[in-house]
């Protein structure tokens, strides 16, 4: 069985988790790490890891990584490194992403893939000529009951899609990472960390619809930074149908988890977190629920990302969460920061041709 060698970009928490993640596929062995903290670059690799909050129960550290350095640029170097996870800062993903896709290394990158269209657009263009996997963290697409929405839509079951509803909301609570509030290393605030999420799930459940144009309004209100903490956008769709999204961080109020998606077609409806759908059965409506319950964020979805990561690996493929699909969640980010900033409707075909510079 053939083992592909893989690195850690970035030594924080999720360079833990898709660390454990990884270290549980029989078919990947985590050689390096690189990160400039030194302190997190040893916890990373000896332990003992940090409880991580933002999930259900924690990965196990299997192994010592052996190979660890602040030169990031040595480990994408490397020939002893098939492939990379970056988990750095977002500004930092496009150079960091860029390099290793160069060095002939396949990349799986945490959301969002980079901060604008242009950088997206062009790493996309250097794994393609490659011939490289380049995927996206974006785990929810292994979600149970993300497949189920997607399945329940797919069938026809709720008809024509008119209207989604979704939001990516932190109820009283901010990152604690002061690089999140700072622009110049997150490159935006509560849009490209929360509302990414249910724009990104949007796309998968629907099958990758077309937008025509949209329209968003930003704003801070809940602290002295530079960034978003709330927000709302408007996405209309090609086929007439349309989305309201909304997005925040330390908000007094959400609708329920962090972050969650409500779909009206023509004949029925499908939530998802709670999950549940409503449609007619022999003229007469009902509500139904999926057969299995499954919680909201747990290790699980990591686990899964990994495990498709790898398999892609071994097939030389792109997957569900390919660069490439995840390229027109970035477009639709781009064309909302551009709609908020320039106060104006954003047509998506002002990005044709280059035209998202």
């Amino acid at each position: 069985m053939e083992r592909f060698r893989i690195a850690i970009i970035g030594a924080g928490k999720m360079g833990i988790t898709h660390c454990g993640a990884l270290m549980e596929q029989d078919a990947v062995r985590v050689v390096a790490a690189g990160d400039p903290d030194t302190k997190k670059l040893r916890v990373l690799a000896e332990g003992p890891w940090p409880s991580i909050e933002y999930y259900d129960d924690d990965f196990q550290r299997l192994y010592r990584v052996e190979n660890l350095s602040i030169n990031t640029g040595e480990i994408l170097a490397s020939p002893d490194v098939d492939a990379v996870v970056v988990s750095t800062p977002n500004a930092s993903h496009y150079e960091i992403v860029r390099a290793a896709l160069a060095n002939g290394k396949h990349v799986l990158v945490e959301k969002p893939m980079t901060v604008t269209y242009e950088q997206a657009r062009q790493v996309v263009e250097i794994a393609e000529i490659n011939n490289l996997v380049f995927s996206v963290g974006q785990c929810w697409r292994f979600h149970p009951e993300v497949e189920y929405v997607r399945n329940v839509v797919g069938s026809g079951l709720i008809g024509e899609i008119v209207k989604v509803k979704g939001y990516g909301i932190h109820e009283s609570w901010m990152p604690e990472s002061s690089w999140f509030v700072k622009r110049e290393f997150a490159g935006g605030g509560a849009l490209i960390d929360m509302g990414i999420h249910p724009i990104d799930t949007m796309r998968y459940v629907l099958d990758a619809p077309g937008f025509s144009h949209v329209h968003a309004e930003m704003l801070t209100r809940y602290g002295p930074y530079d960034v978003e903490d709330i927000g709302t956008a408007l996405l209309t769709m090609d086929e007439g149908g349309f989305a309201q999204i909304e997005f925040g961080w330390a908000n007094v109020h959400s609708d329920g988890v962090e972050s969650s998606l409500q779909i009206f077609g023509t004949k029925g409806y499908v939530r998802l977190f709670p999950t549940t759908v409503k449609y007619a059965v022999s003229g007469t409506r009902g509500e139904f629920l999926p057969s299995e319950k499954h919680n909201y964020l747990t290790k699980e979805l990591y686990s899964a990302q990994a495990s498709h990561f790898v398999e892609c690996l071994q097939k030389r493929e792109q997957g569900i969460n390919s660069a490439e699909d995840n390229l027109e969640t970035i477009k639709l980010i781009d064309a909302l920061y551009r709609s908020s900033s320039e106060k104006r409707l954003v047509s998506l075909g002002e990005y044709e041709d280059g035209g998202g510079k």
